[in-house]
């Protein structure tokens, strides 16, 4: 006879489609707690079903959940390997506040180095709404960034890869086609996973939305019945089209490489499980540049810790990843954007103010073009004829070229994504902080109604030697201190360190004379990311005075520093 299992254990066994369902958690786990049901298997339904351990097993059944699957393969980046995997109920779907709950559950007991129940992310497009702009005045007009005059002395190359994390992008658009990312460990069609990356024929990037190698867009409709689905096509132009090629639109990153990555599925969803999983591929394949022109506001602390986690990978990976501020008008912190190690862009107008859509704060990094931008669209399939009289007579849209106006936050950040591409390409050695780090302090200083940082200037970002190197933890004794956020600052600045091994810190400010002014750390701390933040006050509890500081990370015998600015108040 054949052997009986019992039911728990069967519920873990069966097969696991990649539909995903707000309710569902998301979460990475150490790899050595789960192994392939079907070992040696790649990408089909069982090999995506995974089997707990026994202790993880146990705490899935105490929380009502029962069916794990993995999502890409493992990570190898940081100094443990971990595995993101979805986690579903055994019955029916919980509330988004049960899942959180569980999540959390998850990681207080140790069975998760981070989890976060899944739900929707937002697309931060402001819709056009002016078709009588001059073409693409961000490039070379009033309110410009100046990158006429970084092409003089920079325009990227091939080698410099920007992974569109969004609806997808159309892969055939003749201002695209030639700059999409080709895998060079992968042959076409045949079906295998030739690089052993966890994905199958991921020639051109992958849908993470429907578990597949075409990440092409298709329709997906927002509560007005337009189709959106354009917004990846859109980014995309806007940080890399085909320049100087006697057609269409410039990109900003001249010669880089588009990565399609797309993070929609059939149904319109657009879920945290997707995203994280394409921040973590673009991890494993080394991507330059990170562009994410999606987010939300609605997150609990769970949601921001997955995806620190997963950003912490990437900028381990030598990723650049930059972000969308948002378009809520609003100073609460968007995620991913207001993660540690994300280029928060906000958007400015052609006279050089806010756009009035933008999101401000101290979280926010820097400031580039978002209004009116004139960028490609998806030709991949036919529009319904509600979305093209939008677009025609709204947008700016003909019929028959694929471009039209957008704006919001949404384009700002590919914008500043294509100036990252140049300055990478420049200074070739600097790390993905560094280049961040080049960016905001190169940048215009700028009088806007609320604090957005400095507004990119991509002719001084290449021009200007590299303004601080902030080295990773691979070549600095095992320790980095990544920068402070916001710097300068007026009331409190968090500062990002990285530790390749656990060891013994301190971190201390001290004054532009090496004085002592503050100890923050002195304490063992395990490997990996860890911040520390500092309200501007002394040991004594007064406030120290506007300023230059210094913050100094020691531990295993090296020593990292970054500089501080402290503003009066």
């Amino acid at each position: 006879m054949k052997p009986v299992l019992a039911a728990s254990v069967l519920a873990l066994l069966v097969p696991s489609v990649s539909i995903a369902a707000v309710g569902d958690i998301v979460a990475l786990v150490r790899a050595e707690r789960v192994a392939p049901a079907r070992p040696g298997v790649q990408l089909d339904a069982g090999a995506r079903t995974l089997v707990p351990e026994a202790g993880l097993q146990a705490s899935l059944q105490q929380l009502g959940f029962s069916r794990i699957a993995a999502l890409g393969a493992p990570t190898t980046n940081g100094p443990v390997s971990m595995r993101l995997v979805r986690i579903s109920p055994t019955l029916g779907a919980p509330t988004l506040d049960a899942a959180r709950g569980a999540a959390r559950q998850l990681v207080a007991r140790g069975d998760a180095i981070a989890a976060c129940a899944d739900q929707e992310l937002k697309l931060y497009a402001t819709m056009p709404n002016d078709s009588d702009l001059a073409l693409q005045w961000y490039i070379d007009g009033p309110g410009d960034i100046h990158i006429p005059e970084a092409w003089d002395i920079e325009k990227s190359n091939s080698s410099i890869v920007i992974g569109i994390i969004d609806t997808g992008v159309d892969t055939g658009h003749p201002d695209l086609a030639s700059k999409i990312w080709t895998n060079p460990g992968e042959i076409p069609g045949n079906s295998l996973d030739d690089d052993s990356n966890g994905y199958v024929d991921d020639v051109h990037g992958w849908d993470f939305g429907n578990d597949d190698a075409d990440a092409n867009p298709e329709p997906m409709f927002d509560d007005l019945g337009i189709d959106e689905a354009f917004h990846g096509t859109a980014v995309a132009g806007v940080a890399a089209a085909g320049t100087d090629n006697l057609y269409g639109i410039s990109g900003a990153g001249w010669n880089a490489k588009i990565l399609p990555l797309k993070i929609a599925d059939a149904a319109g969803h657009t879920l945290v499980s997707y995203a994280v999983e394409a921040i973590l591929y673009c991890a494993g394949k080394h991507t330059s540049v990170i562009n994410m022109s999606v987010g939300s506001a609605q997150v609990d602390s769970s949601e921001i810790a997955l995806f620190q986690s997963a950003i912490d990978q990437a900028v381990a990976g030598n990723v650049c990843v930059v972000a969308s501020a948002g378009n809520e008008d609003s100073s609460q912190p968007v995620y991913p954007a207001a993660c540690n190690g994300v280029l928060a862009v906000a958007s400015t107008t052609q006279v050089n103010s806010r756009s009035d859509f933008s999101n401000w704060g101290p979280w926010v990094d820097c400031a580039a073009p978002g209004e009116d931008i004139w960028t490609a669209i998806c030709r991949n399939y036919t529009l319904d004829e509600t979305s093209e009289f939008i677009y025609e007579f709204l947008w700016g849209y003909d019929g028959g070229r694929p471009y039209m106006y957008a704006s919001g936050t949404s384009f700002s950040s590919p914008l500043t994504a294509g100036v990252c591409a140049l300055v990478r390409a420049h200074f070739p050695a600097a790390g993905p902080i560094a280049i961040q780090n080049q960016i905001v302090q190169t940048g215009d200083a700028v009088l806007y109604d609320q604090p957005i940082g400095k507004k990119v200037n991509a002719y001084q970002a290449v021009l200007t030697p590299l303004a601080v190197e902030m080295p990773s933890a691979e070549g600095s004794g095992g320790i980095a201190l990544l920068g402070a956020r916001p710097s300068p600052f007026s009331q409190a600045t968090t500062l990002a360190y990285n530790l390749r091994a656990a060891t013994h810190v301190r971190l201390t400010v001290v004054d532009a004379a090496g004085r002592r002014v503050r100890a923050l750390a002195d304490e063992d701390t395990p490997a990996g990311m860890h911040t520390a933040v500092w309200n501007g006050a002394d040991d004594a509890g007064q406030a120290a005075p506007a300023g230059i500081y210094f913050a100094v990370l020691e531990g295993s015998g090296a020593r990292s520093v970054s500089r501080l600015v402290k503003l009066a108040r």
